[in-house]
């Protein structure tokens, strides 16, 4: 079940990323993708290729979208830098498989849990995503499974297998005398994520860009990488359709589910929970796949989960 791609982020990352820097040039046509690798870890450097493209490119589609980039850029570095975070919390956010617990030192009796992608990070680094749901009133429970389960069967060192997830959750928020559990997902981690809001008493959910049905039939073209080969080595009972089970969701629980337009896969994953009063559809123009980085760039990232956590808007 291991999955690698030169895009995860691991232990290596930060240090394959210091090294593509030294050296003397780079590939204009490279310029865009270096610049949204670089920021969705945070980095300082992420500026030089977009400086790159705006002063060398003059396709004006590609301009704009670096303008973009810039813009994703300035706004998460308002909110962290990478280069202030100690290497211990650096190591442990960037191993690829486990947990994280972020408890706060005033007692809080929220818990935040988010469920990152197969990529280990939630569209940007798990540390960024961190240092921005910190600053509200909750703990935060990170659960990481880059794998190619998807925490289908469980999560490294914190449940041995699927329902597990659910219950670990709930002695975790017991440990820490919070009474309510808010989960979000995005990605290959959001429809674990999602499912799980369902097996536990979820006060919220807040999910990005992610599949809403994973069973065989299922209308809507599968992941890639879910070939029949991996199946086999997965627990069916959790590769289901999602609408049957948000039919019987608590109506009072609010759930949202954003996708971007740009993506067609996700525009469709979206449509088969249409008219369901237990999930809220949130189309967002503009967006890909990675609807963090238009939802970070619009300035609206820190504002989704202040209203998922039910803390009031400034």
């Amino acid at each position: 079940m291991e999955f690698t791609s030169v895009l995860q982020h691991g232990p290596e990352s930060l240090r394959v990323i210091e090294e593509t820097l030294k050296q003397p040039s780079h590939p204009r046509h490279r310029a865009v993708a270096l610049a949204s690798e670089l920021i969705s870890h945070g980095h300082p450097g992420a500026q030089h290729f977009i400086n790159l493209v705006c002063e060398h490119v003059k396709h004006k589609d590609v301009v704009a979208h670096a303008q973009f980039l810039g813009q994703c850029h300035t706004n998460l570095r308002a909110l962290f830098k990478l280069e202030n975070m100690n290497d211990s919390m650096l190591k442990k956010l960037y191993e690829r498989n486990g947990y994280f617990l972020f408890q706060r030192k005033v007692k809080s009796n929220k818990l935040l849990v988010l469920f990152t992608t197969m990529f280990n990070n939630f569209g940007i680094s798990n540390i960024a995503m961190l240092e921005i749901v910190k600053q509200f009133d909750c703990n935060v429970l990170i659960l990481k499974d880059a794998t190619l389960a998807n925490f289908n069967l469980g999560v490294a060192g914190f449940a041995d297998d699927f329902p597990m997830i659910a219950e670990n959750i709930q002695a975790a928020a017991r440990r820490l005398d919070a009474d309510e559990i808010y989960i979000a997902g995005h990605s290959s981690g959001g429809f674990a994520a999602l499912q799980i809001s369902t097996m536990l008493p979820c006060k919220g959910y807040l999910g990005t860009s992610h599949a809403t049905d994973l069973s065989p039939d299922s209308p809507v073209e599968l992941p890639p990488y879910l070939t029949s080969e991996i199946r086999e080595k997965m627990d069916p009972r959790w590769l289901r359709n999602l609408r049957p089970l948000l039919e019987q969701a608590d109506p009072d629980v609010p759930r949202v589910l954003y996708y971007g337009d740009r993506s067609s896969r996700d525009v469709a994953r979206a449509a088969q929970l249409e008219g369901l009063p237990t999930i809220k559809l949130v189309c967002v123009p503009g967006a890909q796949h990675n609807s963090i980085h238009r939802l970070l760039g619009e300035g609206r990232l820190p504002g989704l989960f202040r209203t998922l956590l039910g803390e009031p808007l400034n």
